[in-house]
């Protein structure tokens, strides 16, 4: 595999099992140079387990090239990969309605649902054990456990170095779609339909990176006994430097109640800038036939700081022509993530969200919802 193919923006995820967008566009590299997962996310490979944030210091084709021709000796082999991950979050309202205040200490307030009451509460975090078996080296089982949410996120059988770098992937899984962002907040993901706690599919997924083209498609069951024609997939070109792909999601197209997304996104390197970019529109339909329109963009520039640290800028919108999902509006936001050590991260939220007017959030909040997160995230 050239590791300057294809970029395949995922996952990280749907958890913070996910890799980062941002990383990989640093380094022009495939989501899979470092994890088993052949869309990025969770269990990571030996090479990632090894290297993890400290990729840009290395021969990465020599080193590549170095371990495909070991594993070609290996016998069957077992790995184990730990995500642990918390964060803490504090959030305050302007000039929020009386009938929904529950509390206020020091300007922090308590929601309809009393998620909040004070400053830096923990967010719960997300915890998981991860295992991946490899008989051979074209065949590997893989297996990812939420311990927080005792689920099972991911189990399924992967066969690669297919022809043009092709794969298949049969069992449960996260489905591809978009930029699939890392941030705990980002308001376009949760929305959409895609954070870090959507429930996996279970189906077919195949794919191929013939540089510079890549594509990335499954077809899938979900959780509902109802579900018909549910399909996910991206793809797209990739130059040094440069990214251009589309995303399709559709769920019981056959129905009246189906969703449908579908989108651009890609990404440019200016060092020591990075620019990532997203446009999604669709459809929620709803029971009695009526369809919710939506539309949702993300934007963001990230500058390398040096010493592993990152300063990023982000501005993301929200909409749905019936006003029915109170994330809708804008949100900016600056970010610091640095990586003090092998295989830790830590990062910053500053954000401001801004409701549409008339939305639930904005009725029961006011006109901005500011908020500060602080993040850790522990990997292997």
């Amino acid at each position: 595999m050239k590791l300057k193919t294809a970029l395949t923006f995922l996952l990280l995820i749907p958890g913070l099992g996910w890799t980062e967008p941002y990383f990989a566009a640093w380094n022009g590299v495939n989501c899979n140079a470092c994890h088993v997962n052949q869309t990025g996310g969770w269990i990571r490979n030996t090479f990632g387990k090894k290297y993890g944030n400290q990729l840009a210091t290395f021969d990465w084709e020599g080193l590549e090239n170095a371990a495909k021709d070991a594993n070609k000796t290996l016998p069957l082999a077992i790995s184990v990969g730990l995500d642990i991950h918390e964060s803490y979050f504090g959030t305050f309202y302007q000039n929020p309605n009386p009938q929904y205040q529950v509390t206020n200490v020091n300007g922090f307030l308590s929601g309809p649902s009393g998620s909040l009451s004070n400053p830096l509460l923990p967010n719960g975090g997300r915890q998981a054990l991860e295992i991946a078996v490899k008989p051979n080296t074209d065949l590997q089982g893989v297996f990812t456990y939420r311990l927080d949410s005792e689920t099972t996120n991911e189990m399924y059988i992967l066969w690669n170095n297919l022809p043009a770098d092709g794969y298949l992937k049969l069992g449960k899984f996260t489905v591809p779609y978009g930029l699939e962002l890392a941030d705990d907040n980002s308001l376009i993901r949760t929305p959409l339909g895609f954070d870090f706690n959507s429930s996996p599919a279970q189906g077919l997924e195949g794919g191929f990176f013939a540089d510079p083209t890549f594509l990335n498609f499954a077809i899938f069951n979900g959780d509902s006994a109802s579900t018909e024609k549910s399909i996910a997939g991206k793809g797209g070109f990739q130059w040094d430097g440069w990214a251009l792909a589309g995303s399709i999601y559709g769920q019981d197209l056959d129905l009246p109640t189906g969703t449908l997304r579908y989108g651009l996104y890609g990404w440019g390197r200016f060092s020591p800038v990075v620019l990532l970019a997203e446009y999604d529109m669709g459809y929620n339909g709803i029971s009695s036939g009526i369809q919710d329109n939506i539309q949702a963009y993300h934007l963001s520039a990230e500058g390398d700081l040096g010493f592993d640290c990152y300063l990023r800028f982000a501005t993301e919108w929200f909409w749905d022509s019936l006003a029915t999902n109170p994330a809708q509006g804008l949100r900016h936001a600056v970010s610091f993530r640095c990586y003090p050590v092998h295989n830790l991260k830590f990062q910053l939220d500053l954000s401001r969200a801004v409701p549409t007017n008339g939305s639930s959030n904005y009725v029961a909040y006011g006109p901005t919802e500011d908020m500060v997160m602080a993040d850790a995230y522990l990997f292997y």
